[in-house]
């Protein structure tokens, strides 16, 4: 078997030059946060193979989820000019070098530029993709983070690449920017399995919507899931999503599940609501 190369094909233009039609090589950055709940349900949709199952958050290769009891704390303390400096110059020079400066390879069809790894990058890369790989096929992978894994190796890849960048190398990426992408590869890792197991927050929040409906009034005794789907609300117009707010309600002593014996066919399951809920 051949060896394995992975090149990058970088095509270096101003940032302020994006246009969005008729534009070559349009790359757009999405950045921002979003609400745990939020997340969840479009975790919990991709994972239902529902329309949501595109491939898209798989892509959002940089997700971080903090951590418990990690609220921001105030710091008296003069800003480090210097770094801000650092760091802003480093971008900057992004907008502006090229191909040629860099001593990157001229790519003739794109008018861009090919940087390759080092040989000492090129294994450390290998080796590192290799590991994702077997972790991406394990079949006792969860496959929504298997597809994660799956699309890691090309984010490390470009992330050795905008290090080499950032740290003013030129030529071939050196293994030390790899070296570096590969520590944050050991992060997102870990982020990644926080996101995908996340579904169970978009279960609690239907079933949130689902006992407040029922609290006021939309519901009585000997209700059905079809009774659910009939109303329409928000969140609860799927069977799937019913089915797990229903089963979190009975789990947590909200409604008690009644199903009919005899008769043909699958039998109706109704619901009896806790007393409590007509209190509130």
């Amino acid at each position: 078997m051949g060896s394995f190369s992975y090149t990058l094909k970088c095509k270096l233009q101003p940032l302020n030059c994006l246009t969005l039609i008729g534009t070559e090589g349009l790359f757009i950055v999405i950045s921002g946060g979003v609400q745990p709940s939020v997340l969840g349900m479009v975790v919990r949709d991709a994972r239902q193979n529902g329309a949501a199952n595109d491939g898209l958050i798989q892509r959002f290769q940089l997700m971080v989820y903090p951590d418990n009891g990690s609220a921001p704390k105030e710091v008296d303390r003069a800003a480090d000019e210097l770094a801000e400096t650092r760091a802003m110059d480093a971008v900057e020079r992004l907008r502006s070098i090229t191909p040629a400066e860099l001593g990157a390879e001229a790519d003739l069809n794109s008018g861009g530029g090919i940087l390759h790894f080092s040989d000492a990058a090129q294994t450390l890369f290998t080796d590192l993709r290799h590991k994702i790989d077997v972790k991406a096929q394990d079949p006792a992978c969860d496959p929504l983070l298997a597809s994660h894994y799956s699309k890691m190796p090309g984010a490390i890849a470009k992330l050795a690449m905008l290090i080499h960048l950032l740290d003013g190398g030129k030529g071939d990426i050196t293994r030390d920017a790899m070296a570096k992408a590969a520590r944050w590869s050991v992060y997102m890792k870990g982020h990644a399995k926080r996101i995908y197991s996340l579904s169970h927050l978009a279960d609690e929040a239907d079933a949130d919507v689902l006992l407040n409906r029922i609290k006021a009034g939309g519901l009585t005794d000997g209700f059905t899931a079809h009774d659910i789907m009939r109303k329409g609300w928000a969140g609860l117009n799927k069977d799937t999503n019913v089915e797990a707010a229903l089963a979190s309600l009975e789990a947590t002593g909200w409604l008690r599940p009644q199903t009919p014996t005899g008769g043909a066919g699958r039998p109706t399951v109704k619901y009896l609501i806790h007393p409590k809920a007509r209190e509130d």
